[in-house]
């Protein structure tokens, strides 16, 4: 009985690190996350990740326009994936409307063997 009460708080506390998990972001990306929303508004407004890594020179944070725009893919990709998961969670309804459902009336029973032929 005492290793039941163990798994179910080890296997809590791991539902719990996986709903919370995020995967770690690369050392050069990392510079670049308290950057996001500047960095969305400049590429928003036609600033290529090369014109984004020389504004964010000037201000000394060093990065590669290539690290520019893999830091927009992977991040647009992660927001995109969050955004649908909400999603769906909010779309969860298992029942029908009811103007889906068939209604009682309108069905006619059927006879086993007669086809609904009623000559029979």
């Amino acid at each position: 009985m005492n290793t039941e009460i163990n798994i179910g708080n080890i296997k809590a506390a791991l539902g719990k690190i996986i709903t919370d998990f995020q995967p770690p972001v690369r050392g050069k990306l990392r510079v670049l996350i308290p950057f996001k929303p500047e960095i969305y508004a400049l590429r928003d407004k036609g600033a290529t990740p090369a014109e984004i890594a020389a504004l964010l020179a000037q201000f000394e944070i060093i990065v590669s326009k290539d690290s520019v725009a893999r830091f927009i893919r992977l991040q647009r990709t992660a927001d995109k994936q969050a955004k649908r998961t909400r999603t769906q969670a909010v779309r969860t309804n298992p029942e029908p409307p009811a103007a889906a459902l068939p209604r009682m009336g309108t069905l006619q029973p059927r006879i086993p063997g007669t086809f609904n032929n009623p000559s029979l």
